[in-house]
């Protein structure tokens, strides 16, 4: 069995025991959460539209 496959193998030994399926952060539905740096974000597109702009 190759490497990947192996890990696919063991991947799905653990099931719902492992923390790769829990849920990380808040889980309440009754309310929205905002994760987003939109700040940081902005910053990014402006660099990156920018560097698109400009011919190398």
């Amino acid at each position: 069995m190759t490497g990947r496959a192996r890990f696919v193998v063991d991947l799905l030994a653990v099931g719902g025991s492992s923390d790769l399926w829990r849920a990380k952060g808040e889980t309440d539905t009754s309310r929205d959460y905002e994760y987003t740096d939109w700040e940081a974000v902005e910053e990014f597109t402006e660099a990156f539209s920018s560097r698109l702009a400009t011919p190398p």
